[in-house]
């Protein structure tokens, strides 16, 4: 399982956090195995962003969109964290193609090398753009009900799974719990925080 995770990692791209995360579930062959909840506390933990596309991959677009449809996000546009990289290193491509990408990546050594050569250049304002450009886009509304939801409990069944990814450090004195994920990219910071507190309050932010 860990060798088709690796194989969606887009190399010197996320800054080791795929290293990171399969050093800390004591990961040391490449077909080891983890469970899914250990792949996901990755994807939180170290912003592992081959999880996504790993579970993408398994789980399919319909199950992804449906799950956070559930949580009040209806129009959810299911992301390729490897395929929204290639697009930015290969212009041209369109976004239909992305997931393609990815899926070319993980199983064709050749394109692999191929892509492992390419380079966004040095012109920071034009790398930005192209982030704006490739990158997966969403309503802070549609985040911020999802969250609200897992830490609610509204979401349903696996809500305290997911609340306990998210809330994986020790939660501030008042809190009941503090769970967060935040990402960033070239001209892009993206942050979500809840924080059920000790007398049944709420607080959801993005």
């Amino acid at each position: 399982m860990t060798r088709k995770l690796s194989a969606l990692t887009a190399a010197n791209t996320d800054g080791g956090a795929h290293p990171k995360a399969l050093q800390r579930l004591g990961v040391t062959e490449p077909d080891a195995t983890v469970t899914l909840e250990q792949m996901v506390t990755a994807m939180i933990q170290e912003s592992d962003n081959a999880v996504p596309d790993y579970l993408r991959d398994r789980l399919g677009d319909a199950a992804l969109a449906d799950a956070a449809a559930q949580g009040g996000w209806d129009d959810l546009e299911v992301p390729t964290l490897l395929g929204s990289t290639i697009a930015l290193l290969d212009p041209a491509m369109s976004r239909d193609a992305r997931w393609d990408a990815a899926q070319r990546y993980a199983h064709d050594g050749a394109y692999r090398e191929l892509v492992m050569r390419m380079s966004p250049g040095d012109d920071f304002p034009a790398v930005t753009a192209g982030v704006q450009e490739s990158g997966v886009k969403g309503r802070a509304a549609g985040l911020a009900s999802l969250h609200r939801a897992i830490a609610s409990g509204e979401f349903g069944p696996g809500s305290h799974v997911a609340r306990r990814t998210l809330e994986w450090q020790p939660a501030p004195p008042g809190l009941d719990g503090l769970g967060f994920k935040g990402g960033n990219l070239p001209g892009v910071v993206t942050e979500a925080m809840t924080d059920p507190d000790t007398t049944s309050q709420l607080s959801c932010a993005v």
